[in-house]
């Protein structure tokens, strides 16, 4: 069960002392109006019984202690009279600080501040020697090269979310861009808020405050570096000739590739919880992606669904599968997995039938078909292996907010996939791609003579074989 804040905690404290102070109040208007009562009824019958005096004893009140008893009874009535309007001028004094504490504990940022402040030695400062002379430790730090990393920098400066007419002026963008960057790129701990705060040298809520800023910003690059390319353009070339070296000319025109993938949470959703449980028994979100095949870039994806949804199902929220004829160019095609629905666009590998089995060249179909379809893999490792936090979100999902929250996240980190793949495709002899160890899986030694089927003919070709997988260079030595 979650843990109740110390601000949540205070105001229902603050809550229930109102509530009895209001009903202290209301008993002490009640007793007054006995009180009234119990006195018009002596004044009454007082001349047939001079001698028997009324005794008036006040019940002790939460708020005053209790008055001296006196024996007359007119001094009692005005003694009580005047306790009663006293008890009432205190109630409302309280009620009315009541309420002032709680707009205080309301608006206030720190409600304990330590007696000794929080020791912080920023790190930020060693980027700069990195930069200059470890590049290799700036990558394992903020994913990216220096390089890149001014290049994405240059990209969302300018945006208006840096750009506020506030007194309290925010930190460089370099600074807002360099702490989420090493949050997106860290996983467990690593990321959380507090860890992150320690290693940039400020408070917790400026980590998060940079954290939505650049989320921001990032999520308007969104169209510049998330789309397909044009028919003609030489992104299609480069996909249709590589598509071709790996399998043969008459499967060229496939130059998109489908699959999905587990965004995992660190803990169950408090909203529709079970729905997140997926068929690995782990809570998770369902990440659809599309890849061109030559450098593992994102043209489209889906985000939402939870991890139970079938991948059939949550392929339909992408842009693709809703609008195929307009986005797919003509005579070509997207690869996919036996998940998917075969249609005219999307190519997926023949089914077992139920009692019988696959023909030999429906087995080699399927062989040289997952030759491509791979490439989502390999985009999902890039993805998961730059970015380190997908490997398991560590964002709490209490509502529909929440739920955006963590596709906002995941999204930023497909734009700046994407970016990084551009910025260091530009850059070719200045820096290395940091996704080679990616994008060259399933390189390397040849098959020998092998046949592929692809339409109604067979031709030979020589195709290269699956090789081990490749060490990431995100990989910390003893991690």
């Amino acid at each position: 069960m979650p843990r109740e804040s110390l601000c949540k905690n205070l105001l229902r404290q603050l809550d229930e002392a109102s509530l009895e102070v209001a009903t202290a109040r209301l008993e002490n208007a009640r007793r007054e109006i006995d009180s009234s009562d119990s006195s018009d009824s002596t004044a009454t019958y007082g001349d047939s019984d001079s001698s028997q005096s009324v005794l008036f004893v006040t019940p002790p009140s939460p708020i005053s202690p209790i008055s001296p008893i006196s024996m007359d009874s007119n001094s009692s009535v005005s003694d009580d009279t005047d306790s009663t309007v006293e008890r009432d001028r205190q109630c409302g004094w309280l009620l009315n600080a009541i309420e002032a504490l709680k707009d205080k504990v309301e608006c206030a940022r720190v409600l304990e501040k330590p007696a000794v402040p929080l020791m912080r030695s920023s790190q930020l400062g060693l980027l700069d020697h990195f930069a200059d002379h470890r590049p290799h430790l700036f990558l394992r730090r903020l994913r990216v090269w220096p390089e890149v990393f001014d290049r994405i920098l240059d990209q969302i400066s300018s945006h208006p979310i840096f750009h506020s007419s506030s007194e309290n002026r925010q930190l460089p963008v370099a600074i807002q861009l360099a702490t989420f960057l090493f949050r997106a790129g860290h996983y467990g701990n690593a990321a959380s808020p507090e860890d992150v705060a320690q290693w940039a040298g400020v408070s917790v809520g400026s980590v998060i405050n940079f954290t939505n800023w650049v989320m921001v910003a990032i999520l308007d690059e969104h169209d510049t570096f998330v789309n397909i390319p044009p028919h003609d353009s030489e992104d299609m070339e480069r996909a249709r000739t590589f598509t071709e070296s790996r399998t043969c000319p008459a499967w060229r025109n496939g130059v998109f590739a489908a699959d999905s993938s587990s965004i995992l949470l660190f803990e169950k959703p408090q909203i529709f919880g079970e729905s997140f449980y997926d068929r690995k028994s782990r809570y998770s979100l369902n990440c659809q992606l599309v890849i061109m095949l030559h450098n593992l870039l994102v043209v489209d994806y889906g985000l939402g669904h939870p991890g139970s949804v079938h991948d059939a199902w949550a392929f339909q929220g992408t842009r693709i599968a809703s609008r195929p004829g307009d986005l797919i160019p003509e005579d070509h095609w997207t690869w996919a997995d036996s998940a998917y629905p075969t249609e005219e666009w999307c190519a997926v590998p023949f089914k077992k039938p139920k009692g019988g089995r696959l023909s030999r060249d429906q087995n080699l179909y399927n062989k040289y078909l997952s030759k491509v379809c791979i490439r989502v893999e390999h985009a999902f490792a890039a993805l998961k292996g730059r970015f380190q936090s997908l490997r398991e979100l560590r964002l709490k999902i209490r509502n529909e907010r929440d739920v955006k929250v963590a596709v906002y996240w995941v999204m930023c980190c497909i734009i700046l996939h994407n970016m990084v793949i551009r910025f260091e495709e530009e850059m070719v002899g200045i820096v290395e791609p940091s996704s080679r160890w990616a994008m060259e899986e399933g390189s390397g030694q040849q098959d020998g003579d092998m046949v592929v089927m692809g339409c109604s003919n067979i031709w030979g070709a020589n195709v290269p074989s699956v090789n081990g997988p490749k060490r990431s260079p995100y990989k910390v030595e003893g991690a």
